[in-house]
């Protein structure tokens, strides 16, 4: 179930990138930091 969660996120992380690539390493960091 984590895995499945942390996938969707990593996804929706890769489509915000796409949209903002000035920081996409400061996002991943924060949503590793929430879960």
């Amino acid at each position: 179930m984590f895995s499945v969660s942390r996938a969707t996120v990593y996804r929706v992380l890769e489509r915000a990138g796409s949209q903002e690539p000035s920081r996409p390493g400061r996002s991943v960091q924060l949503f590793d930091r929430s879960f």
